[in-house]
């Protein structure tokens, strides 16, 4: 049974959707800014821009995603192409939160060498739409964080795997999977501190210089940065996994692996049981107070965690190199020297360039890397042959 003690990352959720109220705040008052010196706003005012302190209580009382107030936390009269894009991932992640708050509130977490063996595992033809989910919406949280890219600073180590309704009504049966993965960098995320001085500047009328002081600080950028990323999956696609897998960007290709397989992972009742522990309540996640206000309800409280574990224990070599292969790190591991025994293989590329070629090819015992031969003993392989 796996130990149920370690750190989970279920924070980072919370520090998500204060980076959302933050986002939200923004907008709302950019818009508000905007609108007094007739200007083009760059999002509707409307829905969460003006009802976002409210969301977190309402998340609270709902039972399921159908009571949502679309009126009062969704976005609607668009006058653009670009205002949807800037509010797309945000309208996304609070669709997610909503559906695992009143889902499930379920995160499994997965060691470091079921991470490393899931993420460097092919799940052959298995096919999207059998995949078998385990819940409507769930978390994982991860041992070590993953890199998306060498390029990039984005990492996470808290995934977000929600059911997604139809586009045009929330309401219908779901027809594909979300994933929103939490920046890792929200670990060291503080609050705007200057908020309740620039809202001071708006309720005396000096708009301009809350303007000048909103725009230099550039708070809806520095929160639109740190928004989840991610992707979106046909649930019902005939297509195999590998095939959809193909098609994503190496590191997100990388987390939805880890989605995929785990969810397969966990149907392997009989070998797997003694690998994932009871579900355990995590502690209570405070939002802090701010302006003199008690500190709320984190929206992670009473979630449940359960500690998935590998049926493969591995060396620190291998745990590495597997790591290394799925995720955006290094260019391979290099074979030592060692002794190749004689054996015969397929003619791949033989029989490509000549048909009428032997279906197989024999190929002679040699050693291999002399450029890495140590000074004494025995090459690796060799034993075979005493």
């Amino acid at each position: 049974m796996p130990k149920a003690n370690r750190t989970v990352p279920i924070e980072r959720l919370e520090q998500q959707f204060q980076v959302w109220e933050e986002l939200m705040w923004a907008y709302g008052t950019h818009c508000v800014i905007e609108a007094s010196s007739d200007q083009t706003t760059f999002v509707p005012y409307n829905g969460p821009a003006i009802h976002y302190s409210e969301f977190r209580r309402h998340l609270l009382e709902i039972k399921s995603v159908a009571e949502l107030d679309m009126g009062r936390f969704t976005f609607h009269s668009f006058t653009d192409e670009q205002q949807k894009n800037f509010v797309a991932w945000p309208t996304l992640f609070m669709f997610s939160v909503a559906s695992w708050t009143t889902n499930s509130r379920r995160v499994f977490h997965v060691s470091l060498d079921l991470q490393a063996v899931l993420g460097a595992t092919s799940l052959g033809r298995l096919k999207v739409r059998d995949v078998p989910w385990p819940f409507s919406a769930f978390c994982i949280s991860l041992e070590e964080p993953v890199s998306v890219s060498m390029q990039s600073p984005r990492a996470t180590d808290l995934l977000l795997i929600t059911a997604k309704p139809d586009e045009e009504d929330w309401r219908r049966k779901p027809t594909s999977y979300v994933m929103c993965a939490m920046n890792h960098r929200l670990r060291s995320w503080n609050p705007y501190g200057r908020r309740a001085s620039i809202e001071r500047l708006i309720a005396s009328g000096k708009n301009a210089e809350a303007a000048q002081r909103l725009l230099k600080d550039d708070v809806a950028a520095r929160d639109l940065l740190l928004m989840p990323f991610g992707g979106i999956v046909n649930m019902d696609s005939d297509e195999t996994v590998e095939e959809l897998l193909s098609r994503q960007a190496k590191g997100v290709q990388y987390l939805w692996r880890i989605v995929f397989g785990l969810a397969v992972y966990l149907r392997g009742k009989q070998d797997v049981a003694a690998h994932v522990s009871p579900w355990t309540k995590v502690a209570a996640i405070r939002s802090e107070a701010r302006h003199g206000e008690s500190p709320k309800k984190g929206i992670a409280d009473a979630s449940q965690v359960c500690h998935v574990s590998s049926l493969y224990t591995l060396s620190d070599k291998e745990r590495e190199q597997f790591l290394s292969l799925g995720q955006c790190r290094s260019g391979g591991y290099e074979m030592p020297f060692h002794f190749r025994i004689a054996h015969s293989r397929a003619a791949w590329g033989e029989r490509k360039a000549n048909p009428e070629a032997e279906k197989t090819v024999s190929i002679k015992s040699t050693h291999v890397r002399l450029d890495r031969k140590p000074d004494v003993g025995v090459a690796g392989g060799a034993k075979v042959i005493l």
